[in-house]
């Protein structure tokens, strides 16, 4: 078992880790880049193992481990300012939830846009509420590396 899926395990039982990106839906698959899948400890669908003990919460989409580091990944749109609070919500949600984590200490919140996205100035109080929940992005595609 790896770091991956002992952590996984520890958070909640229902998550399970896949093989690769296999955990990723095959729709948001093009939006990651893995130069080096060797390095990949295998991927959750976090949504998916969720939906149905917690339906109603802002869940968060997905694991990727990748060179012993935790990416924490969400795909979803980026057309407008409200999409930034769902986001926010999301990731105090999984913050929450990943609390026990007991994996490796590099993790990162990564919001990758399911369409275009809508620029915020670097000043803006909704891209800096966004910062402070500790989510980078929005971006069209992520590397993960």
């Amino acid at each position: 078992m790896s770091w991956f899926s002992e952590g996984l395990a520890a958070v909640d039982t229902a998550l399970v880790a896949e093989v690769g990106l296999q955990g990723v839906e095959a729709t948001d698959r093009p939006r990651l880049e893995v130069p080096r899948t060797r390095s990949l400890d295998g991927s959750a669908n976090i949504d998916a193992c969720l939906v149905a003990a917690l339906p109603n919460d802002p869940r968060w989409d997905y694991a990727i481990g990748h060179a012993d580091k935790l990416w924490l990944v969400e795909v979803h749109p980026a057309s407008g300012d409200h999409c930034i609070h769902e986001v926010v919500a999301k990731a105090g949600w999984l913050k929450a939830l990943i609390g026990s984590w007991s994996g490796p200490a590099g993790r990162a919140l990564h919001w990758v846009a399911s369409g275009a996205v809508s620029r915020q100035p670097a000043f803006s109080r909704k891209l800096r509420l966004l910062r402070k929940a500790g989510v980078l992005g929005p971006t069209s595609r992520l590397t993960i590396d």
